[in-house]
């Protein structure tokens, strides 16, 4: 509550901390906040990790005496709790405050308000700190890489709407309008107070608008109705509420057994009307959240909901001007009225609520710097730079935290560098150590430090990689040049030299016998030696074939040097050979023409059936028998070989006669005449190899067997002819309720068989007729006139529909569980109260509650399959019982009319009526709830009863009173 001398303090603290009415001793540093909506901003007390804080509150000025309402910013309320009072000093000190919002309330011995104070207190929990990572030296590219941690910092909101705005904030007095509106239902409105509380910051005063007529203890229920729309209480109203006037004038007041509207502004009997008092919730600030609006029940045995309310208030704000406030519930809002709900704790509650907190943080940033001055791209992006080109002199990089951050003041770095060292001419180096190269040599890598440049001069074929070709160069000295990356380092160079190659040639040697003797080889060149598999002496080239042993073995002759010079040739050594002939060691006499070959070509063929140039062998011209062939080398050193050929005869093979069988049976087949068998296809047979197999075929099939006798084949054929199985057309399937029955049919057999005949008429028939109990598969077979058999099935659904439900019967309103016990695709039920219902659920049910008297029929209906069954129960509902007339006069004239003493009544389960007559003698008795007594024998005049009875929901009544007897 900042009025607008404290305005123009807080103008007086933005100039000068020393002015401010609150301290912090140990605060490491003092600033302003900055709220970031219209507030005025007010002082802000830093701490460090582990500290907290002492606020000490001086009064600006008044008479001795002061007075200090200390309190606390809730955040989860987003308003200013209680946190202290201290009177009669003339400085308040709090100690050991940890992070958050504080005022206080300052009044002088007068009790005037001499000032309300702000003042915020953070701490920095963890410190702040920057790391700028080594600068590798050089002339070139630069990499900044540096890491920042801002630290933690805990942070301050903007202060609750309204709270110290004087020009809006409305604080509650006598002048102030006030309405709060009901709107809901309930069995019996009577039972209802109806109350308004405060906030927490008042202390939660109460408003009483209506009382509870149940809460006198005397049970008073006088209106009946369920409703309550638009019922008001305003200051501005003068109009009496008094929900409860039997046997008076109602004075066009709310009428006994009628729905709550209106506004009103007071409450009671006409006769003790009492003014609703507001005076509880002066001095509370309208704009606060926790407002409630409530609705007591002290009675039992009803129900209700709050289902809508309003508060408003309008007034003049501290700032003098018109302000109101209205709360108002949301669309849907629900608040259940519960039995014996007699504290602001119990109550049905509309509650204002808090708008959310605004906090304000502590920004960070960061920054790159260099000295001398270099511009540095992305400096205040990215942690991680590369600066390419670097700077070209020796340059410090500094690393700083920016924002609103308060910095190091609790021991941590804002701010860290790093040094750049530049340097320039530094000498490279090639690191080969082979100069020397004959033209033929092969290409080789150069390397030189530093890695990454250039290469040239003659021989040099890639420059990135430094290969050098000493082909490509040609013969001579040749200078090589190595460029750096870099322009921190020199190039260097290097001479390579090229030189000629000696060609030389050795002649040629035909291959030889392993038995000839030593030759003497060739070569163009002198001054040289031999070396070699065979070679006997080194000087004169003597070769020597015995020595060499069989194959191919290479000789050289080197003449040394700078480019030495190899002269090299392969000889060939060969050995008798060993022959083999290639062909097959038997053939059918039928067979055509083969070709027999040997590891050595050239030679000549002998032998029955064979052709001596090219060995094509004929079985045919052979015959059947054994046969020798011989093959003779007429090269190198000569030799020859045999082999000997067997010609087989052809078997005979035989499978017998075609066979028939109906689809999905088998037949044995049997195959004779060979030795192995082989049949074709394979697809439906138990066995592919053997003499007999089983053949399943899915079609008319015709198999091959081939029989095969010393690997002559011979073949035959059988055709299996498969009947089709008989079609059988039936009809369904079927879906019926319970009880119900249908017609089966099939078609296309011979003869049929049905089995369930239990719940057939019949089961040897094409068309009987099925009753069944359950769901139930029936199944048809038979044969058609060739005998081949088949089935089928034919499902018939019974749909599953019936239900359980507890209780069976009871008192209005009675709450009903119904479980369904049905099977089906579509529920719906008809619970006979008008409402429906397509949930199904087996295991927990469904609830409905029954209101109304008298005997409801329920219906689940239940759809499968485009069939619907339906099944029906009955509840039984009655009211609660109540007594509703005693007569006061009885007119026993014999007219028919009103004529004996009875009672009218509902729903009681006992009742007992004593008579007697005023001389206390008993003349009369009642002992049914629907019994009568009749006056006839009786005089006239007053007579007296005592009245006993008992409700079937348990409610007992004991009244006592006179009637009048008249003719």
């Amino acid at each position: 509550m900042k009025n607008i001398l404290l305005s123009t303090l807080a103008l007086l603290i933005l100039g000068s901390f020393a002015e401010a009415q609150i301290s912090c001793a140990n605060a490491t540093e003092r600033t302003l906040t900055n709220y970031t909506g219209s507030a005025q901003n007010d002082s802000l007390f830093i701490i460090c990790a582990g500290q907290t804080a002492t606020l000490v509150a001086t009064p600006p000025s008044g008479t001795p005496g002061w007075n200090f309402v200390w309190q606390q910013f809730n955040v989860t309320g987003n308003m200013w709790s209680p946190l202290t009072t201290v009177n009669a000093v003339p400085v308040s000190t709090q100690s050991n405050l940890q992070p958050g919002g504080y005022r206080v309330i300052i009044t002088d011995g007068s009790n005037t308000e001499v000032g309300t104070y702000v003042v915020w207190v953070s701490r920095i929990n963890t410190n702040p700190s920057v790391n700028v990572n080594q600068i590798a030296a050089g002339c070139g590219n630069v990499q900044l890489t540096g890491q920042v941690n801002n630290g933690t910092i805990t942070p301050y909101y903007n202060p609750p709407s309204n709270a110290l705005d004087p020009s809006s904030m409305l604080t509650v007095d006598a002048t102030t309008q006030i309405t709060v509106c009901y709107t809901g239902t309930h069995s019996w409105v009577s039972d209802l107070g109806f109350y308004l509380r405060g906030p927490a910051e008042c202390g939660y005063p109460i408003v009483l608008l209506s009382p509870n007529p149940g809460a006198n203890g005397q049970g008073t229920v006088c209106n009946s109705n369920d409703n309550f729309n638009g019922l008001c209480f305003s200051t501005s109203s003068t109009t009496n509420f008094n929900p409860c006037v039997p046997n008076e004038d109602l004075d066009g007041l709310i009428p006994v057994n009628s729905n709550y509207n209106g506004t009103y502004g007071s409450y009671g009997p006409n006769n003790n009307q009492t003014p609703i008092d507001w005076s509880p919730i002066y001095g509370c600030t309208a704009s606060t959240a926790g407002w409630a609006v409530q609705i007591y029940d002290c009675i039992g045995l009803d129900f209700g909901t709050l289902t809508g309310a309003s508060l408003s208030f309008s007034g003049t704000s501290e700032g003098g001007d018109p302000v109101t406030y209205t709360y108002q519930t949301q669309p849907g809002f629900s608040s259940a009225i519960n039995d014996n709900s007699c504290t602001p704790e119990l109550a049905s509650i509309f509650e204002v609520p808090a708008p959310p907190p605004s906090p304000i943080y502590f920004t960070y940033g960061y920054e790159w710097t260099a000295n001398p001055p270099f511009t540095i791209p992305n400096n205040t992006s990215s942690l991680n730079i590369t600066l390419n080109p670097g700077p070209t002199v020796d340059t410090e990089f500094t690393l700083s935290i920016t924002g609103n951050n308060p910095g190091a003041i609790c021991g941590g770095s804002e701010t860290a560098s790093r040094t750049y060292d530049f340097q320039e001419g530094l000498q490279s180096a090639i690191n080969s150590t082979n100069t020397n190269f004959c033209l033929s040599s092969a290409t080789v890598q150069l390397a030189a430090t530093p890695t990454g440049g250039t290469w040239s001069g003659a021989g040099i074929t890639n420059a990135n990689s430094g290969t050098f070709n000493p082909g490509n160069a040609g013969i001579g000295d040749h200078v090589i040049t190595y460029t750096p990356a870099s322009s921190c380092n020199l190039p260097t160079t290097i001479t390579l030299t090229v030189s000629q190659n000696i060609p030389i040639v050795v002649t040629p040697v035909t291959p030889v016998c392993i038995s000839d003797s030593p030759i003497q080889l060739q070569v163009d060149g002198t001054g040289g030696t031999w070396s070699g598999t065979g070679i006997t002496n080194s000087n004169t080239g003597t070769f020597d074939p015995s020595v060499a042993q069989e194959g191919s073995h290479v000789v050289q002759y080197l003449i040394p040097g700078v480019c030495e010079a190899v002269g090299m040739t392969t000889i060939v050594v060969e050995a008798p050979t060993s022959l083999e002939i290639t062909a097959p060691n038997s053939i059918c006499v039928n067979a055509s023409p083969v070709t027999f070959t040997s590891n050595i070509s050239g030679g000549t063929w002998s032998g029955n059936g064979i052709d001596a140039a090219t060995g094509i062998f004929n079985p045919t011209t052979a015959g059947v028998g054994n046969t020798t062939i011989t093959y003779t080398n007429n090269t190198g050193c000569q030799n020859s070989t045999t082999v000997v050929i067997t010609v087989n005869p052809m078997p005979s093979v035989s499978t017998g006669q075609d066979v028939s069988i109906c689809t999905g049976e088998s037949t044995t087949l049997t195959a004779s005449g060979a030795t192995t068998y082989s049949w074709m296809p394979t697809a439906g047979l138990s066995n592919s190899t053997s003499a007999t197999t089983v053949a399943t075929p899915t079609s008319t099939t015709t198999y091959t067997v081939t029989g095969t006798t010393n690997g002559c084949s011979f073949a035959d054929q059988v055709t299996v002819t498969v009947n089709s199985t008989p079609n059988i057309i039936t009809n369904g399937p079927f879906v019926i309720c319970p009880g119900e029955s249908v017609e089966l049919t099939a078609s296309g057999l011979s003869n049929y068989l049905w089995n369930n005949s239990n719940s057939l008429s019949q089961n040897d028939i094409p068309n009987p007729t099925a009753t069944p109990i359950n769901t139930t598969t029936y199944t048809v077979s038979g044969t058609d006139n060739i005998g081949c058999y088949n089935e089928t099935e034919i499902t018939v659904t019974v749909v599953q529909v019936g239900f359980v439900f507890s209780p069976t019967e009871g008192l209005a309103p009675l709450d009903v569980v119904f479980t369904n016990q049905s099977d089906g695709e579509v529920f719906y039920w008809n619970f006979g109260n008008g409402e429906n219902d397509t949930t199904y659920n087996a295991t927990e049910g469904t609830l409905t509650t029954y209101y109304e008297d008298g005997l409801h029929t329920i219906t689940l209906t239940v759809a499968e399959n485009g069939t619907t069954c339906s099944v029906s129960h009955e509840v039984l509902v009655y009211s609660g019982s109540v007594i509703e007339i005693i007569p006061n006069i009885v007119t026993a004239d014999g007219s028919g009319q009103n004529d004996l003493f009875l009672i009218k009544q509902k729903n009681l389960k006992t009742l007992t009526i004593s008579i007697f007559n005023r001389y206390g003698k008993q003349v009369g008795t009642i002992d049914t709830p629907n019994g009568s007594w009749n006056p006839r024998d009786y005089a006239d005049g007053t007579y007296y009863f005592v009245l006993k009875a008992e409700g079937i929901d348990g409610l007992k009544y004991d009244h006592a009173g006179t009637f009048t007897v008249v003719r």
